[in-house]
């Protein structure tokens, strides 16, 4: 017997009826379709019962290209002001409040608050793209704290293939370009998975794409752009893993499953990569611990886990260079050691998941620069990270479909628990649940668990999708108390959240004001809720306008946050910058130091004018190096924002910080004013140059007797090197018995060559970061690089006249290398249609 099939927890949409071929199931076993009055079995049948993958009649595929065409203007309009204009979509407009550009005043008095961005992901990006232009690939940044591996830092993110954008065009259109494509990318996967999913309307399609592409988590951390590159192909990488996992012909979608993975593993962080795989997995275990004997993704067994490990392990191939360079510099920083607890005291907070939402600037019209909730908790709207809100639109399209129970049922399960466990987490931050959680994994504190919200962002989308089919149902069916109701309940949540937002403000405007963002959108949905249908099935238009204002709300907060900086005054090359690396110059390239790194000289300076710095400021800062930090300040914990100061230490003059902006020193024993700056910057006169000479070596048992060395005001750098036990054998040294010279012949950031006339034998200590992957040779021999007082290098060197050279060559780059292409060529074949090409080729 023949009996047409439905899911019931799959709403019907009227228009089904009214267009396109009908679709029915005998039993479990096979689906048919009615198209031009005859039944036509199916080649594949879908992974949900009831919704069979069928072709797309002329009709339904131009709404899905209307769908994809609103969702591309929207991203356009988001990335406008860079994309027409050429702005830079990142606050990099703050250099005139820095000393020496300071206006008004000579030295700046308050705190600009600033965002990574500023001063590190878009100047590190700067720094890398400079090299390229050279022709080499970007391996060390020689600007940061001694210098850093590129490929580790995963703020420039070197080999993202969309930066060849920044190669080709201006800085602000190649970065809106960028994001737009991005954003687009985040939507279409969307789209793609709740078609998987059964939803079929175009405008709820529109609706959810858009509501993901747009949600503040991408808005909000726009400008520092890896979480967005690292988490925009996750819905598409979950419409792979079902095809993947649900089809028989699985190549090609393991082919764009391994894609998706390597793209985030290249243009994203090790957290976002992290996250991504994390949800993949458990939406993995969810398919099979759901599903019922007779679907797909049991039937194909084993073989669909093998090509899901498989397009996992080649996504990662992908991704080799910056994951292996990734996690060897986070076992060499001090993100992860010690109890710091950085994060959980900073970015790990539950309140942070709940700021926004009463946060009064973005969801009314306040431009206060504290409010209520914030100043409880001692944060700014500028510092409260929005990324636990979907948008009051959005919440309210999910709220729908949770309550009227549209789409499948265990779609809502699944999505609907998985935000709530991880809302459920954080708001159980300091409770004995999160100290037991702590007890288990100690490194839980340096982790910043906060970015799994957009999780919760992905679910609601979700759900924004069938909520938003779910009231063009209403509307079709004229169920006015239902939809009115839903209204109301909108207004309500807009309403509290301003009113708590605005508590304790001194607004000098109307409430009614402020609700004005709500009460239009009401207004209109009201009006067109309750105007006549010339036909049934016409309310499609009306939400399509609901698209729009959800676009127009998620672009209002992106305005909001992004500035988007003029083209002209991001990182300009003023000539004080250009005459003090003029004066700097070869052959010893002095270093300078920022003592109060929010104060003054941008801590982005280094990477942008292509000056070394001493700052203390770094993303991942490498623990050698930061321990020399720490003993300069007589501090053991600097922690990730440090305010560097004792310019008398003489680990700075070691350094070679012959340099220092401040507004006033007073150490005219020490530092004289360099002619020009207006008394903002001073010259250390007994700077050591970057390599030098020394004769004495001591060996201390460990990090601490080596801090307690350094600390010591009376050391002379010059006159002694310490090593740690560990560190090997100490090189045979010998008092100098004449004139020595160091000369420093090429300088490029993985490359140094160096001069030396030596009178007995010593140790040759250069200047820079001591790190692994690092080689050096004497005379073209191959020499031991030691860890001169703990976080330099230096290499030991016979009496006489010696050519050195030092040269940044990881063990792991070659083959890192040759595995990112054989997977890509991997996945290019996948994608590659055999039987198509037989076809047309017999």
């Amino acid at each position: 017997m023949v009996a047409f099939h439905r899911d019931p927890g799959i709403k019907s949409d009227p228009e089904k009826s009214l267009q396109g071929p009908a679709s029915f199931s005998v039993g479990y076993k096979r689906s048919f379709a009615i198209v031009g009055g005859k039944t036509i079995p199916r080649r594949r049948r879908s992974r949900h019962p009831g919704v069979t993958a069928k072709e797309l009649t002329p009709k339904q595929l131009d709404s899905l290209r209307l769908t994809l065409v609103v969702l591309a203007l929207v991203c356009v309009a988001a990335l406008a002001p860079s994309i027409f204009q050429g702005k830079i979509p990142a606050q990099t407009d703050w250099v005139p409040f820095y000393a020496p550009w300071a206006t008004g005043s000579p030295y700046l008095v308050h705190n600009p608050t600033g965002g990574d961005s500023f001063f590190v992901y878009l100047p590190d990006r700067l720094a890398a793209l400079d090299q390229w232009r050279q022709g080499k690939v970007p391996l060390w940044n020689p600007y940061v704290s001694g210098g850093v591996p590129f490929l580790g830092m995963q703020t420039a993110n070197p080999l993202d293939p969309l930066l060849v954008l920044m190669l080709l065009l201006p800085t602000g259109v190649a970065l809106g370009l960028n994001y737009a494509l991005l954003l687009f990318a985040a939507g279409f996967g969307l789209i793609l998975f709740l078609r998987l999913q059964g939803l079929r309307s175009p405008p709820a399609l529109a609706v959810a794409a858009v509501a993901f592409a747009l949600n503040p988590y991408f808005i909000y951390w726009l400008e520092s752009r890896v979480f967005l590159a690292g988490l925009a192909m996750l819905p598409l990488a979950l419409w792979a893993l079902e095809t993947t996992l649900g089809e028989t012909k699985t190549r090609r979608s393991a082919a764009i499953l391994a894609l998706c993975i390597g793209y985030a593993s290249l243009a994203g962080t090790l957290q976002t990569i992290g996250l991504f795989l994390l949800v993949l997995v458990v939406r993995t275990i969810w398919l099979l611990a759901a599903s019922r004997k007779e679907e797909a993704v049991l039937r194909a067994g084993g073989r669909g886990l093998i090509w899901f490990g498989g397009a996992i392990a080649t996504g990662l191939a992908i991704g080799s260079l910056p994951l292996i360079a990734g996690i060897e510099l986070f076992t060499h920083s001090v993100r992860f050691s010690g109890d710091s607890s950085y994060y959980a005291n900073n970015n790990f907070l539950h309140w942070r998941a709940l700021a926004m939402w009463f946060n009064p600037q973005v969801f009314g019209w306040p431009t206060e620069n504290v409010y209520a909730v914030g100043a409880q908790f001692k944060r700014t709207i500028a510092s409260s990270s929005g990324w636990g809100s979907l948008g009051v639109i959005p919440l309210w399209l999910a709220l729908i479909a949770l309550v009227r129970r549209a789409g499948p049922k265990r779609e809502r399960v699944f999505w609907g628990g998985l935000a709530g466990a991880t809302l459920l987490f954080l708001l159980l931050m300091f409770t004995p649940v999160y100290l037991l959680l702590r007890s288990a994994w100690s490194l839980i504190d340096s982790v910043d668990l906060l970015r799994g919200l957009i999780v919760v962002n992905l679910a609601g989308a979700v759900l924004v999708g069938w909520g938003a089919n779910e009231l063009l149902t209403m509307w079709n069916r004229r169920e006015k108390r239902w939809w009115i109701g839903s209204l109301v309940l909108y207004l309500f949540l807009g309403t509290t959240i301003l009113v708590i937002g605005r508590a304790g403000l001194a607004v000098s405007h109307s409430l009614f004001r402020d609700l004005l963002p709500f009460w239009i959108p009401v207004i209109v949905i009201l009006t067109m809720g309750l105007l006549p249908f010339p036909r049934p099935g016409s309310s499609h238009w009306k939400v399509w306008v609901l698209c729009l204002f959800i676009g127009a709300e998620l672009c209002r907060i992106n305005f909001l946050y992004n500035t988007f900086s003029d083209k002209n005054t991001a990182y300009p090359n003023k000539r004080m910058i250009w005459n003090l690396k003029n004066r700097l110059g070869p052959p010893n390239y002095y270093r300078f130091l920022v003592p109060l790194h929010w104060r003054h000289f941008p801590p982005n300076t280094s990477s942008v004018f292509g000056l070394a710095d001493v700052r203390g400021y770094s993303n991942v800062p490498i623990s050698r190096y930061r321990l020399l930090l720490e003993s300069a300040e007589q501090n053991n914990d600097l922690r990730n924002n440090p305010t560097l100061g004792n310019v008398r230490s003489p680990i700075y003059r070691m350094l070679g910080a012959a340099y220092v902006s401040a507004k006033k020193l007073g150490e005219p024993d020490l530092y004289t004013v360099v002619p020009g700056w207006s008394e903002l910057l001073f010259q250390r006169n007994d700077t050591l140059p970057r390599a030098f000479l020394v004769h004495d070596v001591v060996t201390v048992p460990g990090e601490r007797e080596m801090r307690v060395a350094l600390s010591d005001t009376t050391f002379q750098p010059q006159a002694r090197i310490y090593l740690e036990a560990d560190a090997g054998p100490a090189p045979f040294v010998q008092p100098a018995t004449g004139n020595e010279t160091v000369i420093i012949t090429g300088m490029e950031p993985d490359h140094v060559q160096i001069r030396v006339e030596v009178s007995a034998p010593a140790v040759l200590v250069l200047a820079d970061t001591y790190y692994p992957g690092w080689r050096a040779t004497v005379d073209g021999e191959s020499a031991r690089i030691l860890p001169a007082n703990w976080g330099l290098r230096g290499v030991g060197v016979d009496a006489g006249s010696h050519q050195i050279e030092f040269r940044y060559r990881p063990l792991w780059f070659w083959p890192g290398l040759l595995l990112t292409v054989l997977a890509v060529s991997l996945c290019l074949l996948g994608l590659f249609d055999r039987g198509r090409f037989r076809k047309r080729h017999p």
